[in-house]
């Protein structure tokens, strides 16, 4: 839409509002009635902008919009394009690592609280980057699921965890969870790709543990239901990772097929400042017990801390206590012999039943 004339933020605003308030009633399509929503970039012109300048800044304002929720309007900002031009450049450095190998998997224990013994570990990816060394996943994940990089990459790293969690099976029955991306379970023919995978790596399905996200379960709560039925079909377990950071609701937790409850190290860290955050791990150990679930407390980091989840009977534990994520070589050796890097360094059996 080109407004010609005396025009400023304010009046491009207007015109902008009036166009996605025309658009609120339902409009009939195929014997159905249906809505539609607009997400519009302003762009006002600049001295010696051309139209396809004047075009793109539009453009690039559309795409803030939608990423604010859609419906809604925004203002075109030389930020904002460098913002663009950023993820750009992220987007090339990413598909380019992807094809050079550059990407590593890590691995963090989980821990039963009771026996003291590794059940299994958390498979996270890390980018071996050539020039900034070691990459954590807060640096790129969410670029790769808003570019859809995450579909190629998520396969790669259900390929590694499986093959290396395979191998792992001669030490004893260790458990791998792989987190699962919203943009994953929306691919059509997600339940045989990963079929397919973990039959090539010969890892046990009763060993694979998917976790996902309450807000990968929210953007389509019967359709998800539906994948993660047939994905337990095949034996594979699922885990609901950070409950209690989102906008929980009993009722999906009852009708999900879910096998684990992760609770969100949110709530650990701040247990020193008060009696609310325990009783919430109280209340969501009990709701998880209450379901027949396995409870699982991230972000153990202290002796308190880990004290605590096993007079609450939290099932298992995972934190910086124990381990960070560390390599191949490095948990391979934690598997064999059950032994942390802490203080005091003993076996932790021993310390559980101190």
């Amino acid at each position: 839409v080109l407004l010609e004339g005396d025009v400023n933020e304010q009046t491009a605003s207007v015109v902008a509002r009036r166009i996605i308030d025309s658009l609120h009633d339902p409009l009939p399509l195929a014997g159905t009635r249906v809505r539609a929503r607009a997400s519009i970039g302003i762009a006002l012109s600049s001295p010696g902008d051309t139209a396809e300048e004047l075009l793109k800044k539009a453009d690039v304002a559309m795409y803030r919009a939608k990423a604010q929720g859609k419906g809604d309007i925004a203002m075109f900002d030389p930020q904002l394009e460098r913002e663009i031009n950023e993820k750009i450049k992220l987007d090339s450095l990413l598909r380019g690592g992807l094809h050079a190998k550059e990407f590593v998997m890590h691995y963090q224990p989980i821990v039963d609280t009771q026996r003291g013994q590794i059940t299994g570990v958390e498979a996270l990816v890390r980018w071996n980057h050539p020039v900034r060394g070691l990459v954590g996943p807060d640096d790129f994940i969410h670029h790769t699921e808003e570019s859809g990089l995450i579909l190629p990459l998520g396969n790669w790293i259900l390929e590694s965890a499986c093959e290396q969690a395979a191998k792992w099976q001669t030490i004893g029955p260790i458990d791998v969870s792989i987190n699962i991306s919203v943009r994953q379970l929306q691919k059509p023919g997600i339940v045989n790709d990963v079929m397919a995978i973990v039959g090539a790596s010969g890892l046990d399905t009763r060993r694979l543990i998917l976790e996902i996200t309450e807000s990968a379960i929210l953007e389509d709560v019967e359709g998800t239901i539906v994948l993660l039925n047939q994905f337990k079909e095949h034996g594979i377990r699922i885990a609901l990772d950070d409950f209690g950071t989102g906008y929980s609701s009993l009722k999906y937790l009852r009708d999900l097929p879910v096998d684990i409850l992760k609770i969100d190290r949110a709530f650990l860290g701040s247990l020193d400042e008060g009696e609310r955050d325990r009783w919430f791990v109280t209340a969501i150990n009990q709701l998880g017990r209450s379901l027949e679930l396995t409870t699982v407390a991230e972000g153990v980091e202290n002796w308190r801390q880990l004290i605590l989840m096993r007079d609450l009977r939290v099932d298992r534990v995972q934190g910086y206590l124990f381990s960070r994520p560390v390599d191949t070589a490095k948990v391979t050796v934690l598997l064999q012999t059950g032994v942390f890097d802490v203080a005091p360094v003993v076996p932790l059996p021993v310390v559980l039943r101190a």
